[in-house]
């Protein structure tokens, strides 16, 4: 946030994203919109990036899906192309999302036994509230301490649409699953133990890794694929793509591959080739918990095993190569987020 304050103009108002109060900061100098959502969290956009975001029309789950992304990558700077992209953020799965509750439950409430309010009952409350400030696009500034207001975050943190979808995985799928239950009072819940164990697998999914692995073929035929879309791709994203026939080892080639993934952040796998082993090392890598980004030559989606056809698969052509390279490097954000080498421009 610039502090600037001959440079900058300072207001609270909504935001452009999911129309949540936020603090605005505006550089009138190089007409930088600086944002602090109490849903979407920090990010920056350009002149022309307002005008885009005024001028689209998202559904309730396309802002669910958008404003969890850009919490995920917080910080983030938007163009007016960056914008466009955002209409292709894929939707989390719905095992991603119980996931990332779980696992901010449990950073907010890390006490174990202790009894908290179901965070849906905030964000009904805090649409209640703004309900009067409907026609208004000045707010004022107590909205930002509220505490039913902040927790509307609880959205983005899930991408859900509205408190119904949060509701769900609250009652629907976390409790069924055993990850939290009833508390001490009506509207109250706990992180069973069984919750903990799932938060602690969770926690060991190698948050911190730079790795991303690629699982595909290795002919010589596809030395453009991974040079020209799938390597460009996971750098763009702040990633180290490896691939085990380009790394140095004294080890057999599968120790080595599992000894790999089970140090990445995620996985991409390229099914062009039908081979065994990539669907091995995807399901090896989907057992432990890292995500798997699934990519397969346009020709050849209707040859996937038919069991992996539920996953959303990114198709490419031959030649098209910055296209699937940015098609991967925003799958990657979307379903991860930024790695540590990311550039902040």
């Amino acid at each position: 946030m610039v502090q600037n304050s001959i440079a900058t103009t300072m207001t609270v108002g909504r935001c452009p994203i999911c129309k949540a109060p936020a603090r605005q900061a505006q550089n009138v100098q190089n007409l930088v919109h600086s944002f602090e959502c109490v849903r979407c969290g920090a990010f920056s956009c350009d002149h022309y990036a307002i005008i885009a975001l005024k001028r689209v029309v998202w559904s309730d789950q396309q802002i669910g899906t958008v404003s969890g992304y850009v919490r995920r990558n917080s910080g983030m700077f938007l163009r007016s192309e960056g914008v466009d992209r955002l209409n292709g953020v894929s939707v989390p799965t719905v095992a991603e999302k119980a996931a990332a509750l779980l696992l901010e439950l449990g950073r907010e409430y890390p006490l174990p036994g202790e009894s908290f309010w179901a965070p849906v009952f905030g964000v009904r409350n805090a649409f209640a509230k703004l309900k009067q400030y409907d026609a208004e696009d000045d707010l004022p500034d107590e909205l930002l301490s509220d505490p039913h207001i902040r927790g509307l975050r609880w959205l983005a943190v899930t991408s859900a649409a509205d408190d119904r979808e949060l509701h769900w995985f609250l009652f629907a799928y976390l409790m069924p699953h055993g990850w939290i239950a009833k508390g001490v009072a009506d509207g109250q819940i706990i992180i069973s133990p069984t919750g903990w164990q799932e938060f602690a697998r969770l926690q060991q999914v190698n948050s911190s890794s730079r790795i991303g692995f690629v699982a595909m073929s290795f002919r010589d035929e596809f030395k453009v694929l991974y040079d020209h879309a799938i390597e460009p791709g996971i750098r763009a994203a702040g990633y180290e793509a490896l691939r085990v026939d380009r790394t140095e080892h004294n080890n057999r080639i599968d120790d080595e591959i599992v000894a790999i993934i089970k140090l990445s952040r995620f996985v991409v796998a390229d099914f062009t080739v039908n081979r065994g082993g990539i669907y091995f090392e995807a399901g090896f890598a989907l057992g432990r918990g890292i995500p798997v980004i699934w990519l397969v030559n346009h020709d050849q989606l209707a040859e996937v095993h038919f069991d992996t056809r539920q996953y959303n698969f990114i198709t490419w052509s031959e030649n098209a190569w910055e296209n699937l390279r940015d098609r991967l490097r925003y799958r990657i954000e979307a379903t991860i987020g930024r790695g540590p080498a990311i550039s902040q421009e």
